[in-house]
């Protein structure tokens, strides 16, 4: 995963890159994160959508449903994408 700070991209920024890996659990996607770490609480904040939709296990564990077509990271709406 690769995440830019600002939308407005320019070469001077660079990106953050955090790496962990993936699974499916039932119903859900778990993300866990390696060091580096990210702020896991401030880039999947439920306080920008209606209703929480992430649960934050711990300082570098998230999980969510896999149902779910867009993710707002830090306050970005993320669409998602299939690959075919």
């Amino acid at each position: 995963m690769i995440i830019y700070a600002d939308t407005n991209v320019k070469k001077n920024n660079k990106p953050y890159r955090f790496e962990g890996r993936w699974s499916e659990e039932e119903d859900k996607i778990k993300l866990v994160f390696r060091k580096p770490v990210p702020q896991v609480k401030s880039i999947f904040d439920n306080h920008f959508g209606e209703t929480p939709v992430f649960e934050i296990v711990n300082e570098n564990t998230v999980r969510f449903a896999n149902t779910m077509e867009q993710l707002t990271l830090w306050g970005v709406l993320c669409s998602k994408k299939t690959s075919e």
